[in-house]
């Protein structure tokens, strides 16, 4: 009789909340087919197929949590760009959900923001020291 192993998806789910605004994000790392697997059940997105970025922003509606989806994060110029883009969509979600339009006025509102959801993102993927 063969045993036919099945694969474990590899992937990493990094949560994380604004908590003056209430509102929650959650980073995906790994392919873009294991979100599309989970997507629907989890988060009740709709995912169909990568857009040929290298990575994804989903807004949270109804309770549920907005998503970042990226295949990794390594550190890379090219990865923290990444990550910063999609870091301002959630942003841009989270004070409009607030009522605070992006205007001259509310700038720094947003700046201050996104700076302390970076810090906190960067915080948690940071490589562990080795001991």
């Amino acid at each position: 009789m063969k045993i036919i192993e099945m694969s474990k998806p590899k992937y990493a789910i990094h949560k994380f909340t604004v908590p003056m605004y209430h509102e929650e994000l959650h980073i995906f790392l790994g392919s873009f087919e294991d979100f599309h697997k989970i997507s629907t059940s989890k988060y009740k997105v709709e995912f169909e197929e990568k857009d040929g970025s290298h990575g994804q922003f989903f807004y949270g509606e109804d309770g549920r949590p907005s998503i970042i989806v990226m295949e990794s994060f390594d550190w890379s110029v090219t990865d923290q760009v990444t990550m910063t883009h999609e870091l301002l969509h959630f942003t841009f979600h989270v004070l409009k959900t607030a009522g605070l339009k992006l205007s001259d006025e509310s700038e720094e509102a947003y700046t201050y923001t996104l700076g302390y959801i970076q810090t906190k993102v960067w915080d948690k993927l940071k490589p562990k020291k080795k001991k």
